[in-house]
């Protein structure tokens, strides 16, 4: 019998079984986001919308970009 096969077979099963410990770890890793992420990225959407509004950057953009649109009529 070959000395080699117990050794390949006891390095199989260990490392078959560090990347099952790996995967299995992993999946509870990814589970999406929670409520609290989604409400901070409300918040934060909403102060941008509101400091857009409060510096009226939509009228200011557009009287920046009205005469170069005039000059490529």
């Amino acid at each position: 019998m070959n000395l080699l096969i117990p050794l390949y077979v006891t390095a199989s099963l260990f490392l078959q079984d560090r990347v099952d410990t790996y995967l299995e770890k992993r999946k509870d890793f990814d589970r999406g986001a929670s409520f609290f992420e989604y409400a901070a990225l409300i918040a934060v959407i909403a102060g941008m919308i509101g400091v857009w509004h409060k510096f009226n950057l939509g009228e200011k953009i557009t009287n920046k970009l009205n005469p170069l649109l005039d000059k490529l009529k």
